[in-house]
């Protein structure tokens, strides 16, 4: 059934995108993981990734910034001369989990003691590139994915795009401003993608 369909996972390394990875393999789809790592993480990532490679699937990893114009480029790129003339993407799935978990104002009357005790509770409060950075890389930028592959023919014609939300999106959480402002994004935008890219 998945024969030369590939599911493109943005932030696979861990979590849901990690576990995910594995399930589809499982099932016999090939496996290409977009991931933003330190060097000191890799050995314990790897033998994640050997898992996958284990099920008997093709399997792809690149460590590069999914967020960046260079990132994508690269991404596409390797893409492209992984799949070949045959491959498709079946699955968009985006897990990237890089946003700002800080408060909208910090509490008064804290000590140095309890602001270092507690990662929430910094002098600083949140900011609009705050904002900026954790709504497109936790909700925009899954738009800017599906143009891309779109645009470079290498979604499958009956392809699947998905998005991780959260309840944050619809309530309040101590620090969780930002990620929930890029959750009730994503869940807005996924709404637009189902009907302006349905067609394709």
């Amino acid at each position: 059934m998945f024969t030369n369909k590939w599911a493109l996972i943005l932030g696979g390394s861990s979590g849901m995108g990690l576990a995910s990875a594995k399930k589809l393999a499982a099932e016999g789809m090939n496996i290409f993981i977009a991931h933003r790592d330190r060097k000191g993480a890799m050995a314990a990532i790897n033998a994640q990734f050997d898992e996958i490679r284990a099920t008997g699937v093709q399997f792809v990893s690149l460590n590069t910034d999914a967020l960046s114009a260079e990132g994508q480029q690269e991404i596409i790129n390797q893409l492209k001369q992984t799949l070949g003339a045959e491959g498709k993407v079946k699955l968009l799935f985006h897990s990237i989990a890089f946003g700002n978990l800080r408060l909208l104002a910090t509490p008064p009357n804290l000590s140095d003691e309890e602001i270092d005790a507690n990662d929430l509770y910094q002098k600083e409060p949140l900011t609009h590139e705050d904002f900026n950075q954790t709504i497109y890389s936790m909700a925009t930028s899954l738009v800017t994915w599906a143009q891309l592959l779109l645009n470079n023919g290498l979604f499958d014609a009956q392809a699947r795009v998905l998005g991780m939300t959260s309840e944050g999106g619809t309530r309040a959480w101590l620090g969780y401003a930002a990620v929930g402002a890029a959750k009730a994004a994503l869940e807005s935008v996924c709404r637009s993608m189902a009907v302006e890219l349905a067609a394709y």
